[in-house]
């Protein structure tokens, strides 16, 4: 069974969390970080993972950190790359937008998860939860556009949909005005009908002000 370092409400860990319920690969954790009890700055977990972060993931010898490289890993060598498009052409669309998650939408929605849900309500900057929403908008209009008239971002399911999954499960949580985005609105619809997702997404708390 592998081993996830990390814990359920962390967005980098959701992601292999659901993953792993869509390939039927069962798993286990080893709480890690935020308030669990290993801290992930722990001479032990650096071991692990010289970043200091989570997830790390532990298959018999093998160690992996960085999430959507794990996401990429456990399709391949437990799902037979059922997660991926067939066609060179659609692995390629959906690496791109894992790649995209990383590079420009994670640091916004990053910034405004930080401002609004992880801090009290008393302390909140209107200014600057202003100012990240507007940035993170920009990012998600972005992706309005780039669905046309595709169902999920590569046109069917796949890895390429879990980490904009995870930060799309956020951007609905945060109590602020957003722009209208149909089609993003309706991918986001489609991806709340799968199980996996309500089960290791939707149902999980967002973590709260520290």
């Amino acid at each position: 069974m592998i081993r996830i370092y990390g814990y359920e409400n962390s967005s980098n860990c959701q992601k292999v969390t659901w993953a792993c319920d869509e390939l039927d690969i069962p798993f286990e954790f080893d709480l890690t970080g935020g308030t669990q009890p290993r801290n992930s700055k722990d001479p032990a977990y650096l071991m692990l993972n010289p970043n200091g972060q989570i997830p790390t993931l532990q298959d018999g010898e093998f160690l992996l950190w960085e999430s959507n490289s794990i996401l990429r890993y456990i399709d391949e060598k437990y799902g037979a790359g059922r997660l991926m498009p067939k066609t060179p052409e659609g692995r390629a669309v959906a690496n791109k937008w894992m790649d995209w998650q990383l590079a420009a939408l994670g640091g916004p929605m990053g910034e405004l998860f930080n401002a609004t849900l992880r801090t009290r309500p008393e302390a909140r900057d209107v200014a600057a939860i202003a100012a990240a929403g507007d940035r993170a908008a920009a990012m998600w209009k972005r992706l309005e556009a780039g669905f046309g008239n595709e169902y999920y971002v590569a046109g069917e399911f796949s890895l390429g949909d879990i980490p904009l999954g995870i930060m799309a499960n956020r951007w609905y949580a945060i109590p602020i005005a957003k722009p209208s985005l149909p089609r993003v609105e309706a991918w986001f619809e489609r991806l709340k009908a799968r199980p996996a997702f309500v089960e290791r997404v939707m149902k999980i708390p967002q973590p709260g002000p520290k």
